[in-house]
């Protein structure tokens, strides 16, 4: 069964406050739910990408002329920091406040790529 980038973030949301480790998963899901949703937006872009495809694909989007993808690179960042602290940085506390933000970050960064008509915004490119 194949599943797709809403997928994660439904998950996200779905998994209890109770514990650090669900708090923590919720914002590693909600950086996936962006991160693919924004592959699909970026395809030729994504399809290049290999090895540190989320860096590239980040950088990409932030060297980007157009100002929207420009502001979805930035917000895929602050994204990928959630995720980093919430997979990587086991020392520091996850909170309630940070699963929040990051879900609703992952949120208005989805509407804004669903909100996208032009495809001439679509056509940035990766450098291997």
């Amino acid at each position: 069964m194949a599943i797709n980038h809403v997928d994660f973030l439904d998950f996200a949301k779905s998994l209890p406050e109770a514990s650090e480790i669900n708090l923590r998963n919720a914002m590693s899901r909600a950086f996936y739910a962006a991160f693919h949703g924004c592959g699909l937006k970026y395809s030729s872009a994504f399809s290049n990408a290999d090895v540190g495809s989320h860096e590239k694909l980040i950088q990409a989007l932030q060297k980007s002329p157009a100002s929207e993808d420009r502001a979805i690179g930035y917000m895929l960042s602050q994204l990928k920091g959630f995720r980093v602290i919430a997979d990587y940085k086991l020392t520091l506390d996850v909170t309630i406040a940070d699963k929040n933000t990051s879900l609703l970050q992952t949120e208005k960064l989805m509407q804004k790529i669903n909100a996208f008509s032009n495809p001439s915004i679509y056509k940035i490119q990766i450098n291997n």
